[in-house]
């Protein structure tokens, strides 16, 4: 069976196709708002190159994701840390907490990409 139609079938690894798209593009949204978001341009590229990973190049995602992985965690903890009570706080934990959730997946699915 074609590599791309087990991704697609999947839906584990859809569901993590769809999470890094969105958010890549919602964090590359932002740096349009302010261009002093560097932070979330970077967030943005990692994740827009882990979801086209899934896609071409199986054996890469891992490399992708892992310091997607590693820069989300930061980057969330350190929202929490001075915005926790806020809806600003929420949504940040809920992004940690789906990154760490896809992450896993990719990492557990992980004979299935190479």
């Amino acid at each position: 069976m074609n590599k791309k139609a087990i991704i697609m079938q999947d839906r584990g690894f859809l569901t993590a196709l769809i999470f890094y798209m969105v958010t890549g593009l919602a964090c590359l949204s932002t740096l349009a708002m302010d261009h002093r978001l560097i932070h979330m341009a970077i967030l943005g590229i990692f994740s827009i190159a882990s979801a086209f990973s899934l896609l071409k190049w199986k054996k890469l995602t891992l490399w992708f994701a892992m310091p997607l992985l590693l820069t989300a965690t930061t980057f969330s903890s350190m929202i929490l840390y001075y915005m926790a009570f806020s809806i600003v706080g929420v949504i940040a934990a809920g992004y940690m907490v789906l990154i760490w959730i896809c992450t896993s997946y990719l990492i557990y699915k992980r004979e299935q990409l190479k």
